[in-house]
């Protein structure tokens, strides 16, 4: 089973995805450079969908 972990309690964004409980990607607005400024000003849904898109790419997983 696959699952998209979000989490926006802190002051940086993150995202991570999961298949069979391993990890397989992961993607806060911390690692992002071009999301500095997004991350600063706390403005999480600016930033989560494409923390989200890079976590998918990077696992190589579709959203169908």
């Amino acid at each position: 089973m696959r699952f998209l972990g979000v989490d926006t309690s802190s002051s940086r964004a993150s995202v991570a995805l999961t298949a069979n409980g391993q990890l397989v990607s992961e993607k806060s607005s911390a690692q992002a450079k071009r999301l500095k400024q997004e991350r600063r000003r706390n403005n999480h849904a600016e930033v989560l969908l494409s923390l989200i898109d890079s976590a998918l790419t990077t696992a190589g997983w579709r959203i169908d």
